[in-house]
């Protein structure tokens, strides 16, 4: 039988923390790798999100156990399988969100501030903005933008426009795989309409638009290469030519992927499994190094 503790870990979705690794992103872009003090910030603010996203997971969880029950994988959650009382999830989400305010308030206002945007944006998204069309991708987008914006404030560091950019077009593509994947295999209600108002021919629209989108973030990584503002960070910047042809790659294979139905419906069970992924990772960080 499956330990309470076990149940938890599951409950508080552990393994979706990674995506708050995002608030590393100012700091390492910044070269501030040597900085203990704000690795001390950045730790503490890892933490605090992460806590404040379990807290949204489990909310998203009670109000959606219905529909939850239903699909092929939600179902074996903790709170939909019956493992889990709501009034048990509830008490969890009080202390997740009451630990992740108090950690939050000792890295600084500013990041504090940012937490409560995402906080308000995430909870908007589970109740409402979830069933917009297109508009649920673009909030999806905006929440991994906003955890870029608040690891700047965490470390008291000025977020680039060209990293605000970057982020925006590579989440909204990879927030249109997700829904172009879980769009694939949702069947249809009686009016011929999928769930969260999504309609078969809405599929085409999903797989002319996210690649497109993907794409405009290389265009976005060239111009930024080709500014002054890579000169004075980089002693040899010509390196970092070789970053395009990589997340060119990157792009165009995720979608190749999603086009065979091979990518999972939760993107980061996806990414962990993809090898391809990990290698373009370790190539972009061979790259910035010789460019430092």
């Amino acid at each position: 039988m499956t330990s309470f503790v076990v149940i938890v870990a599951k409950q508080l979705r552990l393994y979706q923390w990674v995506k708050n690794i995002l608030l590393v992103l100012p700091m390492v872009l910044a070269h501030r790798l040597d900085d203990v003090d704000a690795w001390i910030q950045i730790s503490i603010a890892f933490l605090a999100f992460s806590l404040c996203a379990s807290t949204v997971y489990i909310i998203n969880d009670i109000v959606d156990v219905e529909a939850d029950r239903r699909h092929h994988r939600k179902r074996h959650r903790p709170i939909a399988s019956g493992r889990l009382g709501v009034r048990t999830a509830l008490i969890m989400a009080a202390m997740c969100i009451v630990a992740a305010a108090f950690l939050a308030i000792s890295v600084s206002e500013q990041f504090v501030g940012w937490m409560v945007i995402y906080l308000l944006t995430t909870t908007t998204y589970s109740f409402v903005l979830k069933k917009v069309v297109v508009v649920d991708v673009l909030v999806l987008a905006g929440l991994y933008t906003i955890r870029v914006v608040a690891g700047g404030a965490a470390t008291d560091i000025l977020v680039s426009p060209w990293l605000l950019m970057m982020t925006l077009f590579v989440s909204t593509s990879l927030a249109f795989v997700k829904r172009y994947t879980e769009l694939l295999s949702m069947p249809l209600e009686e009016d011929g309409v999928m769930r969260r108002g999504y309609q078969r021919a809405d599929v085409e629209l999903i797989r002319v638009v996210g690649p497109t989108i993907g794409l405009l973030s290389v265009l976005v990584l060239t111009m930024y290469i080709a500014g002054e503002d890579v000169q004075r960070l980089y002693r040899t910047p010509q390196w970092l030519w070789l970053c395009v042809p990589i997340v060119l790659y990157w792009i165009v294979d995720i979608w190749r992927q999603a086009l065979r139905g091979l990518v999972h419906d939760d993107p980061i069970i996806h990414v962990a499994r993809d090898v391809r992924g990990w290698v373009v990772a370790l190539l972009l960080g061979i790259v910035a190094a010789l460019a430092t």
